[in-house]
């Protein structure tokens, strides 16, 4: 295309400054900053308003730097500046890939003595002489295990295989097989290998241990790893630190009061009256109560426990209601010393219908009522429930005089817990065995109106059947006798005979029955009660004791048939010292004369009663 003539006047035109636009922005990128600082203050003093120029911000040392550039209205901080390493600690979990980085290069872990890892454990193979696996259902291999010893000492091998790698896990070599079955084995590794692994015989394989050294544990240990660094120290740790931490309605903890000690603007002081609290946890702004308040006093904490304010007032009330302030998270309170077993401090404006103690619960250590099942115990204790006796199917006849008839009964009038439901031996054996108990017990029996009521009972079914008396044959003065030849003529109208003849009419109906003799309490009369040849025993203050006719008498009979027998007499911890608290007649009505327990004492009775029928009675139930 052939070129125009030019025609006119050629004018001159401003440039552009293009060129120091250009310049700045190269000083930006031309492989450098333009000058040091050892603090983001220093390059702001020196350029307030900024420069087109990047500069270097340094730490103290000097041995890291950030690139700072001006925005247009502040310096900004950029990249890691050629430094010379990561400093410790200082990368966090969000910087890493998920998986990059496993325990076991991190420094700070500690290792347990046994190095084998079930969980990557190779199942139904085994290693080939050139370090290749093959299948073979009686082993399983190891994974590949660091060396740290020239020595490994493993548990019960039923043969003995290993073979070497390098440090990238290339084969080295294998070692010679150990056929014979060993409890134990050392061998040496050879000097290049780096990692190791081993045939594990399966049957053995759940509590085989790798160990480097020439010496096992002298139990099973398992393998593990943990970051002993973030580890906290023993008793370190407390309940307020753990999360799901339930504390009771009562926050005052009694047993960290310090008594004679009160607080006042923050400061303990000496004060006999008052035991101050612990800080307690409080929320903000938020209403609290406490009861019985004289000369009322607490002093409120922020969060780091310094003190912020008072709270005083001189009302003597039996319940205080108050705020705490908006920035207070702790206080601790003066409370009384002579309601101390008492006193109690709640969140909001109502107290509880009556006394709750202090306590704490961590509620994922607890678990709910129905939610663990045999199967998530350890085996032992799946095999201790196994032979648990399971009573709940059994049925119990209870046979004896009003010490055994009581049980859910009303105490008399003659009693001093008149009115009170007695709590019997019988009820006791229904709580903590769950077995069916029928009460056969008449009160003012005999044993000779007892046998007339064995006679008259159903066995058919009955698992056990208990057998008692004495009280009544005592104070009737009933003769008694002698223990006879099985299967014979007894004197019915003496203890031994009617005794006897209750055993037999038992035996009779039902001869798989297990029958219980239990020989009866002591009971205490005035020495006036009984006729010249019954004043037998011991005598303390005019008080005669009952004498062991009737333990002596159930225990050769118990003997004779190969019952079992249970010792109320002398297991209950009855004697002389205590049994106006146990045995709670009243003695103006019953003319001094100690027979019935209360329920306390009955309490003691059921546990001589229930470690019979558990230990030996019941050893046999399934």
């Amino acid at each position: 295309m052939p070129i125009q003539p030019v025609s006119g006047e050629i004018q001159a035109q401003p440039l552009n400054n293009n060129f120091s636009f250009l310049d700045s922005k190269l000083n930006q990128v031309n492989g450098g900053p333009r000058e040091t600082f050892t603090s983001e203050s220093a390059l702001i003093t020196k350029y307030p308003s900024g420069s087109n120029s990047a500069m270097l911000v340094t730490d103290a040392a000097g041995a890291n730097g950030y690139l700072y550039t001006w925005n247009g209205t502040a310096w900004t901080k950029g990249p890691l500046y050629q430094a010379q390493g990561v400093a410790d600690r200082s990368i966090s979990t969000g910087k890493l890939e998920l998986g990059s980085v496993t325990r076991n290069v991190l420094q700070g872990v500690e290792k347990g003595i046994n190095v084998y890892d079930r969980s990557k454990r190779t199942e139904n193979s085994a290693l080939g002489t050139d370090g290749s696996l093959v299948s073979n259902a009686n082993y399983d291999v190891s994974e590949f295990i660091e060396v740290t010893s020239n020595l490994v000492t493993i548990s019960y091998a039923r043969s003995v295989f290993a073979v070497f790698y390098d440090g990238d896990k290339r084969f080295l070599t294998s070692m010679s097989p150990i056929s014979e079955p060993t409890e134990k084995y050392t061998f040496s590794l050879p000097a290049t290998a780096k990692y190791f692994r081993i045939n594990i015989w399966r049957e053995r394989e759940h509590n085989f241990m790798i160990v480097f050294g020439d010496a096992l544990p002298s139990s099973y240990q398992p393998f593990f790893t943990r970051l002993a660094d973030y580890l906290p120290a023993e008793n370190s740790v407390s309940v307020d630190e753990l999360d799901q931490v339930t504390v009771s309605a009562n926050l005052f903890n009694k047993s960290t009061a310090q008594k004679g000690k009160a607080v006042s603007e923050g400061n303990l002081i000496d004060n006999a009256n008052y035991a101050v609290s612990d800080f307690i946890k409080i929320k903000p702004g938020q209403k609290y109560i406490a009861t019985q308040a004289r000369f009322l006093a607490a002093s409120f904490f922020d969060k780091n426990m310094v003190y912020i304010s008072e709270l005083t007032t001189t009302d003597e009330v039996e319940k205080y209601t108050f705020n705490t302030p908006p920035i207070a998270y702790y206080l601790k309170f003066n409370a009384p010393i002579a309601r101390l077993d008492e006193f109690m401090i709640c969140e909001g404006d109502q107290l509880p219908i009556e006394f709750i103690t202090y306590q704490k619960s961590i509620d994922w250590l607890v678990p709910k009522d129905g939610t663990v099942e045999k199967r998530h115990l350890e085996v032992d204790l799946q095999s201790a429930i196994d032979n648990i006796p399971d009573w709940s199917d059994k049925k119990i006849i209870t046979f004896g005089d009003s010490i055994t008839w009581y049980d859910g009964q009303p105490y008399l009038a003659t009693h001093k817990e008149s009115g009170k439901t007695c709590v019997g031996y019988q009820s006791w054996i229904r709580e903590k065995l769950g077995a069916t108990v029928v009460n056969m017990g008449w009160s003012g029996y005999t044993m000779q109106q007892i046998l007339n009521v064995v006679r008259s009972t159903d066995l058919t079914d009955v698992d056990i059947v208990t057998l008692t008396s004495g009280a009544n044959d005592w104070s009737q003065e009933i003769p008694v006798g002698v223990v006879a030849t099985p299967k014979s003529q007894f004197d019915e109208n003496t203890f031994a005979g009617a005794a006897q003849a209750a055993i037999e009419a038992i035996l009779e109906k039902n001869s798989k029955v297990k029958l219980v003799l239990i020989a009866p309490i002591k009971g205490y009369h005035p020495i006036s009660a009984h006729s010249t040849e019954w004043q037998i025993g011991s005598v303390v203050d005019d008080m005669l004791e009952q004498p062991d006719f009737y333990y002596d008498t159930l225990k050769k009979l118990a003997d004779l048939y190969g019952c079992y027998f249970v010792d109320l007499r002398n297991l209950t911890g009855l004697n002389w010292f205590n049994y106006p608290e146990y045995l709670l007649d009243d003695p103006a009505q019953t003319s001094n004369k100690f027979v019935h327990p209360g329920n306390e004492y009955f309490e003691r009775i059921a546990e001589v009663v229930i470690d019979g029928l558990k230990n030996r009675v019941g050893a046999g139930f399934k």
